[in-house]
């Protein structure tokens, strides 16, 4: 009866080790290997701030553009309308 215990008790002592490896080795692994979250979202941060930047000079550049045609536009019909000599229906 010593014998079976003792062949159990190293069986249990061999599994419990096994495992208890297994877990330590799967947790250093993921913890060496995955970014923590604090990383992720600094990463993911900064490129959401690149693309943000991107984006907001573009709508001000086009915003820019929209003005200068309206003012051309603008600037031009006036200047038509100053130019422009009535003549009286008689005359021709």
């Amino acid at each position: 009866m010593t014998q079976s215990n003792s062949r159990t008790g190293r069986r249990t002592a061999f599994l419990t080790g096994f495992l208890a490896g297994g877990f330590l080795g799967a947790a250093a692994v993921y913890f060496s290997f995955v970014p923590s979250g604090k990383e992720w979202l600094k990463s993911q941060s900064a490129a959401l701030n690149a693309e943000r930047a991107r984006l907001y000079r573009s709508a001000q550049k086009k915003t820019i553009d929209l003005k200068r045609a309206a003012d051309f536009l603008k600037h031009r019909s006036s200047d038509e309308d100053q130019q422009m000599i009535p003549i009286p229906k008689d005359y021709i």
